[in-house]
């Protein structure tokens, strides 16, 4: 049966050891007995409500279509559609 773990502690940034502390941990959590990696297909396409989230949040905060991210989900959009023609 899955387990979600939740660590809901503060780790005052800056000292190394609680960089130390939250290195380990983040890779214990990922390298647990029992971890599923979920391989999305590189070729799916955003869901409307995915898309309708972007426009409402690029609507909301417009400087966030500056971000990298943003410009990497631009680039992934115009490269379907090019392979798509």
């Amino acid at each position: 049966m899955a387990r979600l773990i939740i660590k809901n502690g503060y780790l005052k940034s800056g000292s190394s050891q609680a960089t130390a502390h939250l290195n380990n941990l983040v890779k214990y959590i990922a390298t647990r007995d029992g971890v599923v990696f979920i391989h999305k297909n590189p070729n799916d396409h955003a869901t409307l409500k995915q898309e309708k989230l972007i426009q409402d949040i690029l609507r909301e905060f417009p400087s966030l279509k500056e971000s990298h991210e943003y410009e990497d989900y631009k680039k992934i959009l115009l490269w379907k559609t090019q392979v798509n023609l």
